[in-house]
């Protein structure tokens, strides 16, 4: 889309615009305002934004350059953005109309360029006049015309999405608006609650009171749609208390009162969908506002500590989306959250949590150590799992069957898995706070690390497979002889 063409436009001083009258822009904007402003009533897409084929564009040129009228028409509005030109209302309406009716049309077959680009023009409308817009956009939901509508909400969800500064105070009124329609519409499960509460929860700290209200108006919209079969008694009444202690300037006070939300939304929360809100929620560790950014870990502790019960069947997944995390959030108070995640895992699930961690291959990477020593900040669990790595020494896995590559790599974990345990040991030992705990556990954890280091005498230790140059000079740093770090 950053034509040259394009650049030049914007580039262009204001007194050069009308220049652009004669353009083929400019021809794009009349013949669409000549179309009534809501094409889908029988109107057919103006020729002028319809989405030329490959064999049209070759057959027109300027110059060498072929002519695409909708890129012409972004030229146009990337002008009228740039400048603060606003378009004639007519205009405006008919361009939406006819950015839809293309989108829409069942005729033909968009390729991916030609659907970016009418995106993009969407885009820049929302820009210009996102109210005009949103408002187009709203009716078109209205419309009992199932294509319409599902274009309807990518159209706002691609906006939501951009994050425009002209748009991004609106970005939650369009969620809450769109969750209505939705509450209207939707039988049955709705699939998308955990992500969707996890993209929307941290907004209830966001620095604007509107917005934090706004959260619980879309909150309340989506327990309406989750549990459309179910009274949800008290819970609409405490949102309903909880929007008030929401405009509270204090920090703190905002953080309890979305705490308090989030175990209110924690008793219709379906464990099934926990890794769809962890991943969404991790993203909003990584927003640009501290206050929301806590939220986000807030609401991610709470869920599972109230819901973790149910999620054994998806540890293995959440422990891997929180690796997965953990070198893009390095900030120490958040970090914090994700090794807290582990731990409650690990109270609800301690052999699942233990399991997976082992699963990871040596040498042990500082992002698995850690996690192996947030199971250490609380005595009575690292007893727990200590008792459980030492039985891990004591009686390692064994597997059976025929010789294959399959087959070789699970001999390989099971015989690694005493070793990886001693490691985790280690770990959990060196986080734990309690010197209690540990010389309860001596006379059963020494000599089972004794027999492991018997055991490991005189065999080659795993080392890290590295596929570069530079990964094997960074390995030369590696403390000879430590299988673990």
């Amino acid at each position: 889309m950053a034509a040259e063409g394009s650049r030049g436009a914007l580039q262009a001083p204001a007194e050069r615009l009308p220049v652009l009258q004669d353009s083929e822009a400019s021809r794009t904007v009349a013949a669409a305002d000549r179309q009534p402003p809501n094409a889908r009533d029988g109107g057919e897409t103006p020729e002028s934004l319809r989405v030329p084929a490959a064999e049209e564009r070759v057959g027109s040129s300027l110059g060498g350059r072929s002519i695409d009228p909708v890129e012409s028409l972004s030229q146009l509005l990337e002008v009228s953005g740039e400048y603060k030109i606003p378009l004639p209302k007519a205009k405006f309406q008919a361009i939406c109309s006819a950015l839809h009716n293309q989108i829409c049309s069942p005729a033909k077959q968009l390729s991916i360029e030609n659907h970016k680009e009418l995106f993009h023009c969407v885009l820049l409308l929302a820009r210009s006049s996102p109210d005009d817009l949103l408002a187009f956009l709203d009716k078109q939901q209205k419309i009992e015309h199932e294509a319409v509508r599902v274009v309807s909400l990518e159209l706002l969800r691609a906006i939501v999405g951009a994050d425009l500064p002209e748009t991004r105070v609106k970005k939650l009124l369009i969620v809450k608006s769109t969750l209505s329609d939705q509450n209207a519409t939707t039988q049955g499960t709705f699939d998308r609650f955990g992500s969707l509460i996890g993209r929307i929860a941290p907004y209830s700290c966001d620095s604007l009171a509107t917005s934090r209200q706004w959260v619980v108006d879309c909150i309340s919209c989506l327990l309406c749609i989750q549990g459309q079969s179910i009274n949800l008694g008290s819970a609409e009444e405490e949102l309903r208390c909880l929007r008030e202690a929401l405009t509270a300037p204090d920090p703190e006070a905002l953080f309890q009162a979305s705490s308090k939300m989030a175990r209110v939304v924690s008793e219709y929360f379906p464990s099934e969908q926990a890794t769809d809100f962890i991943e969404a929620t991790l993203g909003g560790l990584l927003s640009a506002s501290p206050t929301c950014a806590t939220a986000a870990g807030l609401w991610m502790k709470i869920i599972l500590k109230e819901c973790g019960g149910a999620m054994l069947d998806k540890v293995p997944d959440i422990l891997a989306i929180l690796y997965r995390h953990m070198p893009t959030i390095q900030e120490g108070s958040l970090r914090q959250f994700l090794v807290e995640a582990v731990s409650i895992l690990a109270h609800h699930h301690r052999e699942a949590v233990i399991s997976s961690l082992l699963s990871k291959r040596l040498p042990m990477d500082s992002d698995t150590a850690e996690l192996w020593r947030s199971l250490g900040g609380d005595p009575l669990l690292a007893t727990q799992v200590l008792q459980a790595l030492i039985e891990k020494i004591k009686t390692p896995a064994r597997t059976e069957g025929n010789i294959t590559s399959e087959a070789e790599i699970d001999r390989h974990l099971a015989a690694a898995e005493p070793l990886s345990a001693t490691c985790a040991i280690f770990e959990v030992v060196s986080a734990l706070q309690s010197s209690k705990a540990v010389r309860e556990l001596l006379p059963e954890l020494f000599p089972v690390l004794l027999q492991q280091v018997s055991q490991t005498l005189g065999q080659e230790l795993p080392l890290p497979t590295r596929s570069s140059p530079s990964e094997i000079r960074k390995g030369l740093q590696l403390p000879e002889g430590n299988p673990c770090r």
